[in-house]
């Protein structure tokens, strides 16, 4: 049940503000520390998709100047020696999936799952705060702890990354 000083039967019958009030401190504190270190990770995932969608877009680019600097009569070696990679190295390597591709898909993912996260929480704290049926408003309680946990430990996690 959720961590409120009257019990589950009395909880449904009270206004979404007395029911705040009814919560003890701490988990109070623990939800905020959580909503906001969720937040600040899922602004840190979407900052790591969007320098790795700007990286990507930057090697490619690059590998289209070297292509287009030997397709038109010049030796590459300038653009080629700039950007680490020419347009023949590009052409021999394999067409299948790279060691690489798992990497590239990990802001992706990370971003993806947090926002799921931030989602269920969200509904779960509605639903604690409005709901009139005592079976619900336990299971969301439930389901809004377990979040908490998750996003402290993601929190924790992004912080001993650094900025």
């Amino acid at each position: 049940m959720l961590e409120s000083k009257v019990p589950a039967s009395e909880y449904v019958k009270l206004s979404p503000a007395q029911r705040l009030a009814a919560w003890r401190w701490w988990f109070i504190v623990l939800l905020l520390l959580a909503l906001l270190g969720g937040g600040w990770a899922l602004l840190h995932a979407i900052r790591d998709v969007a320098g790795h969608s700007a990286a990507t877009m930057g090697a490619e680019a690059s590998i289209e100047t070297v292509a287009f600097v030997q397709s038109a009569g010049g030796s590459g070696t300038s653009a080629g020696t700039a950007t680490g990679t020419t347009a023949t190295q590009k052409s021999d390597a394999p067409a299948g999936p790279g060691p690489d591709d798992a990497s590239k898909m990990r802001p992706y993912i990370m971003l993806g799952i947090l926002g799921l996260i931030g989602i269920i929480t969200l509904v779960c704290l509605w639903v604690a705060l409005f709901s009139s049926n005592a079976s619900s408003v336990t299971t969301a309680s439930d389901i809004l702890k377990t979040c908490i946990g998750f996003l402290i430990g993601v929190a924790t996690n992004y912080l001993k990354a650094g900025p």
